[in-house]
Order: C-alpha cells, then structure tokens, then sequence
C-alpha cells in the first residue's frame, strides 16, 4: 500500500483525528513531559496504535487515532469511526446559553457511551483473534506435513520449523503488526555437517520445547484481571530470562551460517517478548488510567448525590418546620375560637336570663297594679251603693256633690286620679 493510498484508507475510515495536530509539533502540556522523538508515529516499527493505548500521552501528537490492522477491523465491524473513542474534552462542549451543570451532564452521559463502545471494540477485537486463532492450527498441521516429507537434509532442522509457526501464531495472537519469521537459510554447509546438526537439534529441542510449553501457558492466562495480568508479565520476564539464559550456555559453533541462524531466531524471540512486554505494560496504563478516570467520575457521582441528598435533608427539614408550625398556629386557633365561643354563649345565657327576670318583675308590677284598681273600683262601688241606701235620692245627691264635688262637675277625673 502506498503512501496515498495508506492516507486515503485512513480519511475514509474516520481515523484522522482533527483535534490533534496534523504535523509532529509537541502538545504543551502542564508537567512538560517529554517523550521520545519517534512517538508521533510507529516507535521503531513495533508498538501501533490500538485500542489499548491511542490515548496514551505518547501518541497525543499522532495523525491518526488508531494504526492496528485488528482494531480497524473491529471498528469497521461495529460501524464505529475510531475519532469517537477519543475522550471529548469539556470546553468543545462551552456555550453561553446552557448552564455548567447540564453540560456537565451531557460530557458524563457522552463519556459512559465512549467508554461503552470502546467496550464493544475490545470485545469484537478479541473475537477477531479468537477466529484467527482457531484458523491458525489447520496450516500449522499442513506445514508439518510437507516438512516430513522433505528430504533427510531438511527433516534434520524439522523440530525449529515445526515450533516456529507456533511462535509466530503467538506473536500474531498478541502483536497486531503480525509480523512473520523469516524463512530458514538452506545451504551445502548444513548438509555436509549433520553431526553437529544432530547435536545441536537435541540440544535446542528441549529449550525450544520448554519455551513453547510457557507459550501456551502464557496463552492460556487472562489479562482482563489486574493479578492475572501481572502474573501474565512476569511469565513473559521469566520466558524472556531463560532465553537469554540459553544464548550464554550454548556454545558457540563453527558454522558461521548456523551461528547466524541461532542468533536470529535468539533475537526474533526477544524481539517477541520483549515487544509483548510493551503492549502489556501500554494495556496496564489504559486500564489504569480508565480505572483512575472511573473513581474520578464515581467521586464526583458521589459528591453530587450527597450534596443533593443535604439539600434534600434540609428541604425536608424546613418542610417539618413549617408544618408543625402551621399546625400548631392552627391547633391555638382552634383552642381560641372555642374559649371565645364558650364566652358568647355564656354572656348570651346571661342575658336571656336578665331579660327573663326584668319580664317577669315587671310582669308582677303589671298584676299587682291591675289587682289594686280593681280593688279600689269595687270599693267606691260599694260605697256608692251603701250610700244610696242610707239616703233619699234628693238627699243622696246633694250630699255626693258635696262630698265630690270635683267628681260630679268632671266624671272622668276621679277615674283617671284613680288610675293614676
């Protein structure tokens, strides 16, 4: 692939990350961190740009958000352009007419579906390398048979040949650049020395046996535990320890073009674990800086949720005030408007009963007075009648206008004198 195309592939698939810048100029940052000259791009061929480490700070001047062959795969898998995993940063999201908080919000809710697809991209790629990886065993088997049908010449280094594709499907299994052994030298010199061949082919099968039983090993284990992982690193230290130990114990041969060899293939499997050493090292920090972002978020989660639970107290709390308040000013003025109830029916009885009296008093008044006119009337009847009795009728008059002499003149004076 050419340099154009290479670029064209990268636009197309929304790797170009326009938030970093497009030249290798360094990103000022607050620490003034210095990192290598070449980790704008590839460091010396071997660490890409995966989704385990694109957010690491040496790649923060890098064109493209992500270099691996698998991790493109899967994001073209899931339809998710790999410029979206990048964590959004909270001053792209600034505006004058949204408040803090709420965009404070929409940063959490974008970052929980960042990481919920960068989630989704890691699974889908190790279902790539699963596939891969259950691919692989048919072509080993085939490139064994044809080895054993080789000549003897060629079945004297068959056990190096047979282990090397393992170790490669290990390195491709693990390593994203899938980089490929090269293929063994064959020459005269190797046929005309088959006893030191011998020799050394029993020598470096065991050694070679060994490394491959670690191998699988080391495969078998998950990295997705941080004990896991660690003892994942030292299996791969220990490996790359007894590898160099081998290389200082074997002696050195005569064959120039096996020493050759032997050191290539010694170098090879350094390159190998030592490159797997990075990667694990790169994955340790991309989890433990999504570790560190996720306590991050879940403290802040967590301030908020107290200080909105304080203020639900308090809210709470001055709600019980003013209700007992308010059913305390109720309860006393239910208990003054009984008291002054009680006082009007008390002052009404009192008065109904005033007003029962005066009516009765003057009730008595009104008898006793109307008794003595009745009195007083039969009396001057009789007595007029006892006078008309005793006297002549000529007599009786005269002597009753003598005697009343007002009352004959004006009849009705004496009755209103009477009354009166």
């Amino acid at each position: 692939m050419g340099d154009n195309a290479a670029a064209r592939f990268f636009d197309t698939t929304g790797c170009l990350n326009l938030s970093r810048p497009a030249s290798g100029t360094r990103v000022a940052s607050v620490k003034q961190h210095q990192r290598p000259a070449a980790a704008s791009g590839l460091i010396r061929g071997q660490v890409k740009i995966d989704l385990y480490n694109f957010d690491h700070i040496d790649f923060a001047d890098s064109k493209y958000v992500l270099t691996s062959p698998r991790s493109l795969e899967a994001c073209a898998r899931l339809n998710i352009k790999p410029a979206t995993l990048l964590p959004g940063k909270l001053s792209d999201l600034t505006s004058d007419k949204v408040r803090f908080s709420t965009l404070i919000d929409i940063r959490d809710e974008m970052e929980v579906e960042r990481l919920a697809n960068l989630q989704r991209c890691r699974d889908e790629r190790e279902k790539i390398i699963r596939e891969e990886t259950i691919s692989k065993p048919s072509s080993v088997s085939s490139s064994s048979k044809k080895v054993n049908n080789k000549s003897a010449s060629h079945r004297t280094h068959a056990p190096t040949k047979d282990h090397r594709p393992t170790t490669v499907h290990f390195a491709s299994t693990h390593v994203d650049h899938g980089s490929q052994l090269p293929p063994r030298p064959i020459s005269s010199t190797r046929l005309a020395s088959d006893n030191r061949n011998e020799l050394r082919k029993s020598s470096s099968t065991g050694f070679l046996d060994e490394v491959l039983r670690l191998d699988k090993n080391l495969q078998r284990r998950g990295t997705a535990d941080s004990k896991k992982s660690e003892s994942y690193v030292n299996g791969l230290e220990s490996v790359k320890h007894l590898i160099e130990q081998h290389v200082a114990q074997v002696p050195q041969p005569n064959d120039i073009e096996s020493l050759t060899f032997e050191k290539k293939q010694h170098d090879l499997l350094l390159s190998h674990y030592d490159h797997e050493l990075k990667l694990q090292k790169a994955r340790e920090n991309a989890r433990r800086t999504e570790r560190e972002k996720e306590a991050e978020r879940c403290d802040s989660l967590m301030h908020d949720f107290m200080s909105q639970t304080m203020a639900e107290e308090r809210r709470q709390n001055e709600l019980r005030r003013k209700r007992d308040r308010l059913h305390q000013s109720r309860q006393l003025y239910e208990v003054l408007q009984a008291k002054n109830h009680e006082i009007q029916a008390a002052d009404t009885e009192k008065r109904r009963a005033e007003l029962l009296k005066e009516i009765q008093r003057k009730d008595r008044r009104t008898e006793h007075f109307a008794k003595d006119k009745q009195d007083t009337v039969n009396l001057f009847r009789v007595l007029a009648k006892s006078s008309q009795d005793m006297r002549p009728r000529g007599k009786r008059q005269i002597s009753c206008s003598q005697d009343f002499p007002g009352t004959l003149r004006n009849p009705g004076s004496r009755q209103s004198t009477v009354s009166h």
